[in-house]
Parts: C-alpha cells; sequence; structure tokens
C-alpha cells in the first residue's frame, strides 16, 4: 500500500481553480531548498497568468525592470483574494516541475503506478473531460476536470484519487477527507460518470515522471513499461425512470447486491470494516452547460422527474463513510461513474434542514461537472426551485426561473471581467 501523506489536501478556491488545486499538491512532494518554495493555489495562478515556470523566472520577475515584473505585480495585486482570479486552465502549472505525458491513445499502467507512488513517491495528475465544448463567457472552455492520485494499492491496483471539488463558499467549513477516495483501476482508465454527466479520462493529459526543472537524472536507473492501450469504450444507453413518486424495486435490489460486495478503504487503505447501511438514494439532474444556454429563457422544462442517475450515501452506524452512483439503462440498474464525498455528505446535510419544512419532500441533485457547480433541488418543471449546496444557502430555495439565469449571468460577467483583467495586464493567456 503506496499512499502520499505530505501534499496537503487543497480545495480548489473557485470554480475553476481545479487544475491550481492540484498542481499546488503536486509541487508539495518535492522538498524545498534555496529560492525554491512551495506555491501556495494563489500564487500558482499569478505564476501561470505572469508566465511564471521556474526559479529563474520568479527571481528575474521579482526585479524591479524584470522581464514579466509589471505582469507579476499586476496579477500580486488583483488576485489577492481568495478566489479572486478563477482562471480556467487545461494545462496545469507546476512551478519549476517538469513531467512527462502519455502518448496518445494510451494509459499508465498499474506498475507506472508502483514506481511513482511506491518507489518514487510523486503523485500521479490526471483529467477527465466532458463532451463539447463551453463558450458563454467570451472564451472557450474544454469542460474537463484535474483530479490528483496520491495513493496506489499494489495487491488490488486501486487508486487514491484527490478530488480538489467543489469549492468552498465563503464560511463553509471545509472538509477535505471528505475529497479524497479510493477507486478501482477500472475507474482511472474510464470514469463513465461524474454525478450523471458522461465523463471521458483524458489519459494524454496524465503526467508522471515528474521531477525538478533540468533534473533528468533523477530518472536514470528506472525503467517503465510501455503504456497501455485504452480499452474500447462501451456506450451507455441511458434509460431514465420517474423518482419522483417512489423508488423503484429494482433499485433498491441493485443497490443490496452491489453493498453485499462493497468495500470501503481509510486514506491510509485500510478496510473499515462494516455493517454498512445504504442511505435513501438521492435522485441526479445532470446538466451540460449547453442545454442551460439554449434553455435559460424558459429553464424550467430542464427539471423533469425522470432520471436515469441516483446517488446512494454508504453510513456506517449512521455516519456517512462513502458514497456511490447508480446509473439506470436498457439492462437495468447498474454501480457505475463516480461519485464525490464531499457532494454526497452536503447532500446530506441540505435534506436534513430542508426536511424540516411541512409538505416539502424528495431533494435531488442538480449537478453541473463542466462548471464543477451543485445544487439541491426541490419540484419539477415550473415547481422547480434550487438552491446552493451548502449549508449557508439550502434554506435560500429560489424558482429556477430565476436563479438559472442568474447563474449564467454570473458565469459571463465573471469570464468578460477576467479576460478585461488578463488584457489589461498583458496576459498572454488565452
Amino acid at each position: 500500500m503506496f499512499v502520499l501523506d505530505n501534499l496537503g489536501r487543497e480545495i480548489q478556491e473557485a470554480n475553476s481553480l481545479c487544475w491550481a488545486a492540484v498542481a499546488t499538491m503536486a509541487v508539495r512532494a518535492f522538498p524545498e531548498e534555496g529560492k525554491f518554495r512551495h506555491p501556495t493555489q494563489r500564487q500558482t495562478v499569478i505564476y501561470r497568468e505572469s508566465d511564471i515556470a521556474t526559479v529563474a523566472q520568479l527571481v528575474e520577475a521579482e526585479r524591479a525592470g524584470g522581464v514579466n515584473h509589471d505582469k507579476f505585480a499586476g496579477f500580486t495585486a488583483s488576485c489577492k483574494d481568495r478566489g479572486s482570479c478563477n482562471f480556467p486552465s487545461v494545462k496545469l502549472h507546476m512551478f519549476d516541475i517538469e513531467s512527462d505525458r502519455v502518448p496518445p491513445g494510451r494509459a499508465l499502467t498499474p506498475e507506472h503506478f508502483r514506481i511513482e507512488l511506491g518507489v518514487r513517491r510523486r503523485p500521479v495528475p490526471i483529467r477527465w473531460h466532458f463532451k463539447g465544448e463551453i463558450t458563454i463567457d467570451g472564451r472557450t472552455r474544454k469542460g474537463d476536470h484535474a483530479l490528483l492520485v496520491t495513493g496506489f494499492n499494489e495487491n488490488t491496483h486501486e487508486v487514491r484519487v484527490f478530488d480538489p471539488g467543489p469549492s468552498l463558499d465563503p464560511g463553509e467549513a471545509p472538509e477535505p477527507a471528505a475529497h479524497e477516495k479510493w477507486l478501482p483501476f477500472s475507474a482511472y482508465l474510464d470514469p463513465e460518470s461524474d454525478h450523471g454527466l458522461d465523463a471521458f479520462a483524458k489519459h494524454e493529459f496524465d503526467e508522471f515522471r515528474l521531477r525538478r526543472v533540468g533534473r533528468d537524472q533523477d530518472l536514470a536507473a528506472l525503467e517503465y513499461p510501455e503504456a497501455q492501450q485504452i480499452p474500447l469504450r462501451i456506450v451507455r444507453r441511458e434509460n431514465s425512470v420517474d423518482l419522483s413518486s417512489r423508488i423503484p424495486d429494482g433499485l433498491h435490489a441493485a443497490i443490496g447486491k452491489f453493498m453485499r460486495a462493497h468495500v470501503v478503504r481509510n486514506s491510509g487503505g485500510d478496510v473499515i470494516h462494516g455493517p454498512y447501511d445504504a442511505g435513501v438514494p438521492i435522485p441526479v439532474i445532470p446538466l451540460h452547460v449547453a442545454q442551460i444556454v439554449a434553455a435559460v429563457r424558459e429553464p424550467s422544462a430542464l427539471f423533469k422527474p425522470d432520471t436515469s442517475t441516483v446517488a446512494v450515501p454508504v453510513l456506517r452506524n449512521g455516519v456517512m463513510i462513502d458514497s456511490f452512483l447508480m446509473l439506470h439503462d436498457t439492462t437495468g440498474w447498474h454501480p457505475r461513474g463516480y461519485c464525490n464525498n464531499r457532494i454526497a455528505s452536503l447532500l446530506l446535510q441540505a435534506r436534513e434542514i430542508l426536511g424540516e419544512r411541512p409538505g416539502e419532500r424528495r431533494f435531488y441533485l442538480v449537478s453541473i461537472p463542466e462548471l464543477s457547480l451543485f445544487f439541491v433541488a426541490h419540484g419539477h418543471f415550473d415547481q422547480a426551485n434550487i438552491a446552493g449546496l451548502n449549508r449557508g444557502c439550502v434554506n435560500n430555495l429560489r424558482s429556477c426561473r430565476a436563479a438559472i439565469p442568474d447563474l449564467i449571468s454570473k458565469v459571463q460577467r465573471e469570464g468578460l471581467d477576467l479576460q478585461a483583467l488578463r488584457r489589461s495586464l498583458g496576459s498572454t493567456r488565452a
């Protein structure tokens, strides 16, 4: 069992900053020395926007009149507040770190993870992709999500993944351990679904052989296997069912079958022994950004009572210790995809808070993984009301007809403001 517990747990400071959180954690695998210091997440963003990739470039930018000094000073001042520079990025920006990438059409093998996590004690950044492109804020975004592999079980080939999302709202208490999860190796190869939205592993963005800039000699004695071919993906034929009135018997049976064989591990990889109980399944309505933009004038049609996805919390003595997804296709319900334990925990808290209101029941999750945004919802079609998924917002349920246009408007304004900031400071970033 190999785990890296010296990286900290970096929760992304805003919904587009998964890349910055992952990069910040990865750099911590290397000891500080000389002028090499671990950057904060905000510094990672500032360095990227200022074209600072190495210690030498940082020293130059800190010098008055030096290359990129004005950009560095400008972004340092503009990005001083948490989440204030919510720039998306397809690529990571690991300060003073080089890496290798996986060839197209290939993926890392278990032996790669054994070498990286067990021998070299280095994490492996990975990337998930959601179908389609997003063009709602003056820029094109790919709908990617960055994660970090921080553990590997050499016997079962399970990987421990840290998911930096979702970001915290002001005043919200962090729950770092809930962002960490052991997944089967098959989920590394193909995550299938992220809270109901089709997710594809973007293996050409997997990064391994991380090393300090100019120190390739650290890898000279290691022999790596060839990357493996990516298995053929079986297309899931989604089949939605109405979950507004009752939980289908077939779903209960499928959950029971899965739970009888399910193993939950703690952060160190040890088995948490049962008995486990399955919590009440939570319907999930996944939305593409393109769907939301197309329906922004009449968003109520998005909030249908039927879905093919539910999130299931796993309880031990009444406390949530894990969660999983059940997806429905033409052959029935199956355990597949990825469910973030932090999101499942927030859902349970929201349902507990909102359940106190008379006449309200059947709360569900609205997921927008492309923007790393998640909401609790009640009611359907023009009766749908939604609220942000944290304790400070759940009591503020609003009509979807008002909340969705406001959401799109906010994202558009933020994107245009960030573009203007880049132009004013001479950033070369797209």
